[in-house]
């Protein structure tokens, strides 16, 4: 090139080493990834038809079971990793809370806890709050029975 002294690119730039692909460990972390979340949404799509179909036999309306699936949707699934992490940016002021209610209790712990006692407050709510009045499905003890063709 005219008298001018040109280097390769090659040589330029520093030397990688030369990885190999593997497919067959790639399409098994893959098929893997994939199981566990298709194993994780039947699950919970199953528990949610469980808790909807206990509606509906509760109530005998499709109103509770229809505006528990609207109000699913919009929450969404809780996101316990993301609590932890938000609230341990607030240390300080979050350790004064939980050092005067147990010097002992941790953030997982305390977070923990929490949605444990939500639990087990909806679990004991739940058959109180559906229990309703002359029910063709879940008819209470002592109701009235209707008999007859509909």
């Amino acid at each position: 090139m005219h008298g001018r002294h040109t280097t390769s690119m090659a040589a330029t730039q520093p030397q990688r080493k030369r990885r190999s692909f593997n497919p067959v460990s790639k399409a098994s972390a893959c098929t893997s990834l994939n199981l566990n979340a298709q194993v994780f949404q039947f699950t919970y799509t199953t528990l949610f038809g469980i808790h909807a179909s206990y509606l509906f036999l509760r109530t005998g309306s499709l109103w509770p079971p229809l505006t528990a699936h609207i109000f699913c949707n919009i929450m969404g699934l809780p996101q316990i990793g993301y609590e932890l992490a938000m609230y341990r940016r607030w240390k300080w002021g979050m350790s004064l809370l939980l050092s005067a209610l147990s010097p002992d209790l941790s953030f997982l712990q305390a977070i923990i806890a929490t949605y444990l006692v939500g639990i087990c407050g909806f679990v004991y709510v739940l058959p109180r709050w559906t229990s309703t009045d002359g029910n063709l499905y879940w008819p209470r003890e002592g109701d009235k029975l209707l008999s007859g063709k509909y």
